[in-house]
This record gives C-alpha cells, structure tokens and sequence, in this order.
C-alpha cells in the first residue's frame, strides 16, 4: 500500500512536470516543424530543459536512432504516461508524421489549448485544495474540540436537580455519551478520509489520510474533555 502512494505520488508529479512545460515545447516545435525533420524535433526538445517532458523526447529519440520508427517511439511516450494533454499532442506528431502534413498551425493550437486547459486545471485544483483542508481540518480538529469540550462542560455541572422533572442523570448515561462522541468521532475522520480520497481519484491514500485524521481527532477529543 505504502509502495503504491509512493509510486502515485511520483507518477502524478512527473505529469504535472510534462504538463507545466508542454506548451512551450509546443510552441518551440511549431517554430521547428516547417524547415527541419522529426527526429530534430525530438533531439530539440529532448537537449531544451524540459524537465521530464525532455527526459521522454530524449528516449524516443534514443529509439528512434537505433531503428525504431518514428511513430512507434511517439506513441510510447503517450503509453508511458498519463496525461491526457501529452497523449493528444502525441496523436497530432503522430498523425502529421503518417500524413506528412504542415504541423505548424496544428501545433500552435494544441499549445494554446494546453494553457487554457492546464488554467482551468489550476483553478479546479486550488477550489479542490482549499475543500479537502477545510474538511480534513473539521474532521481531525474542529469537530474533535467542540464535542469534548461539550462532554468537559456536561461533566461539570450539577445534574442532580434534573430528578425533579423525571430525568435519571447518572454517571452511566455521561459515560454513553462520552462513547457515542468518541464513536462519531471516529466515523466522521474515516468518512472524511475516504472522502478526500475517492474526491483526488486516488483510493489507496484513504489508508494515509485514515492513519493521520484518526489518532488526531481521538488525542484532540479526549484533551478537550480535561483541559476544558
């Protein structure tokens, strides 16, 4: 499990490395594509410090050197990741590759998509952002604090006058009360967790953010019955 959120961790932020610099790449093969031949395309943006964008177009390029087609290689850029962006870029080399068509205007256009897309992505993300730690903040610590201070305030007061108007307050019904706390608790950081989990489309963290939310709200919830 921990070696699967160590390799979705890696493999998510090699996209957002491919993605950050695609456009420019774009941009830069769109300048390259009416007077020089693929295989320097790929040699350009392989040696232009792309990050992991020039990492992938340097191995195709390798293959492609030691007999490989052109479109295979393509292609197993697209195969080796996971963004869409990259895939349908690769779609565009490929098909102008196999068509021998002009790709400049193609490319242009595909790398102003890009930005508007990888924009939107952005905005989405930094909404996404501010809802998982509002509610991982409510679930570990927020809703922990106001419950135990609720139990810390029950505790203290007298309750022995409620007997006038029928109501039995003994130390077996705080004590429920105290566990049916502890139990929504408990239930609310495993909802949460799997909440942010499924929200980021990546199940296995629900182990992490569960490891992390639960002791937290359970130390949270039993401090505020004493401290307060």
């Amino acid at each position: 499990m921990i070696e699967r959120i160590i390799n979705g961790y890696k493999r998510e932020k090699k996209n957002k490395e491919i993605e950050r610099y695609l456009a420019e790449a774009l941009y830069r093969a769109s300048s390259l594509s009416s007077y020089t031949s693929f295989e320097n395309i790929l040699k350009a943006i392989g040696e232009s410090g792309y990050g992991a964008l020039s990492g992938e177009f340097r191995k195709a390029h390798t293959e492609v050197r030691g007999g490989e087609s052109m479109d295979t290689a393509l292609e197993r850029i697209a195969k080796r990741n996971e963004s869409r962006i990259l895939k349908r870029t690769i779609d565009i080399l490929v098909n102008g590759y196999r068509t021998g068509m002009d790709l400049s205007e193609a490319l242009k256009e595909t790398a102003e998509d890009a930005e508007k897309i990888l924009e939107i992505e952005r905005e989405n993300n930094a909404s996404m952002i501010v809802e998982k730690y509002t509610i991982l903040f409510a679930g570990g610590v927020i809703v922990p604090l106001i419950l135990g201070t609720m139990i810390a305030l029950v505790s203290g007061l007298d309750l022995s006058s409620l007997s006038e108007f029928g109501v039995q307050a003994n130390d077996g019904v705080l004590q429920n009360a105290i566990l049916g706390n502890q139990m929504y608790v408990i239930i609310y950081s495993i909802i949460a967790s799997l909440f942010i989990a499924f929200q980021e489309n990546k199940k296995e963290n629900s182990v992490l953010y569960i490891a992390l939310l639960l002791p937290l709200a359970i130390v949270l919830f039993n401090a505020a019955r004493y401290l307060f």
